[in-house]
């Protein structure tokens, strides 16, 4: 971490710049967040579980703070792969809406997205400069389930990111 941040001379990629930023470039940083969380789950030789994904930690910034915590870490205290799938998704929202998770007047991105999700007012929701995001709110919707054992798992995201896998249903 200490020789990492010296070399991160632009901060964030996201921290101000999302509706700057272009939806093939929002979309690599996407795959490429997946895929290395698929990597953590399966590739590694033992498990690592990353439990801080956020759009803050994709080019380190100087402020580390946990915003992405998943239902089930208060009401359960449990913390396991489905933990990183929550994170990814709204890290994956974020990417879509160009909003952050927390606004300015401490409103979450989920409990501003859920009513558009559930009556899949798409249009709302995706920032207007992207029109090849539409497909991928509903992947960000199954990620952010309040359930986790209704989550996909990381390297099934990688697959329906790419489009070599169908958007699983909704349930």
């Amino acid at each position: 971490m200490h020789l990492v941040l010296p070399l991160s001379i632009n901060g964030s990629m996201l921290n101000g710049q999302r509706e700057k930023l272009a939806w093939c470039l929002r979309y690599k940083i996407a795959l490429g967040v997946a895929s290395g969380i698929t990597y953590l789950h399966k590739g590694c030789q033992r498990r690592i579980i990353h439990r801080d994904v956020k759009s803050d930690n994709i080019c380190l910034l100087k402020i580390l703070n946990l915003r992405y915590l998943p239902p089930e870490l208060f009401m359960q205290c449990t913390v396991d792969e489905k933990t990183d799938v929550y994170a990814f998704g709204l890290l994956l929202l974020e990417l879509i809406t160009g909003q952050p998770v927390i606004d300015d007047s401490h409103q979450s991105l989920v409990m501003w997205a859920k009513p558009m999700l559930i009556g899949k007012n798409y249009a709302e929701l995706v920032d207007p400069s992207l029109g090849e995001a539409y497909q991928k709110v509903k992947l960000a919707s199954i990620c952010i389930h309040q359930s986790s054992t209704e989550r996909p798992k990381m390297s099934q995201v990688v697959r329906m990111l790419k489009g070599n896998e169908g958007i699983l249903p909704i349930k």
